[in-house]
């Protein structure tokens, strides 16, 4: 009886592993093909693994800082740029 419980027990968590791995798949397939408002990003590994994907998540994270950093610079650069201009013409 044993073997037969263990057996079943085992079959059990197979079934709930595969409906699991089966529900994060169509969730990754629904976001992208259909992504929310205002998401302009893919999903990410790490939002349904975080403890298996968390040094790759932190190197994107920084990587996409960095990014946006150089962005906000070259921005900045430019409205000063336009700021002296329109000051040397006394606009």
């Amino acid at each position: 009886m044993d073997l037969i419980e263990s057996y079943a027990r085992k079959e059990t968590r197979k079934a709930r592993e595969q409906v699991n791995r089966m529900f994060i798949h169509a969730e990754v397939v629904r976001r992208y093909l259909f992504p929310g408002e205002g998401v302009t990003e893919p999903p990410h590994p790490w939002e349904y693994y975080p403890e298996l994907f968390s040094e790759e998540a932190v190197h994107y994270t920084e990587q996409r800082e960095q990014v946006e950093f150089a962005d906000y610079k070259v921005q900045r650069r430019a409205m000063f740029k336009e700021y002296n201009r329109r000051r040397q013409q006394g606009v």
